[in-house]
């Protein structure tokens, strides 16, 4: 799938934090990720239920009432930008779903549900350039 888009929704909690302008070492929202892709699909991405409790989900329909969230184009931040308009591969790093790799070529992108603290099973998504430990 080749990615077009790439959207952070947030809580209005969140929004006063400008995540198209942090570069620090990881991004971590409570909302969802919305990648666009070419054919007009869309994958959301957040913290649900399986396999356990507050593992990474990957759905084709958003995980929040719309009207609940706010959105922040995440296209021209380094993070993503790398992404867009090429093919992406996703898949769990491991067997409980905390850990979720996109990659396109040799490019690399980490998303957890871990708080701030590292605690993986997270009612969050840390978005980060590294591997989780």
């Amino acid at each position: 799938m080749r990615l077009e888009h790439v959207d952070y929704h947030v809580f209005a909690h969140e929004s006063a934090q400008d995540f198209s302008e942090d570069v620090s070492q990881w991004h971590q929202l409570d909302g969802q990720i919305k990648l666009s892709m070419e054919a007009g699909t869309a994958l959301y991405i957040s913290w649900g239920q399986g396999p356990l409790q507050y593992s990474i989900e990957v759905r084709e329909t958003t995980f929040f009432h719309q009207e609940l969230l706010h959105m922040v184009s995440m296209d021209k931040h380094p993070y993503w930008a790398r992404f867009i308009s090429h093919f992406i591969h996703w898949q769990f790093e491991d067997a409980q779903h905390q850990i979720l790799l996109l990659s396109t070529g040799e490019e690399k992108i980490f998303l957890s549900s871990q708080y701030e603290d590292g605690m993986f099973q997270g009612d969050s998504v840390r978005v980060a350039q590294l591997k989780p430990l």
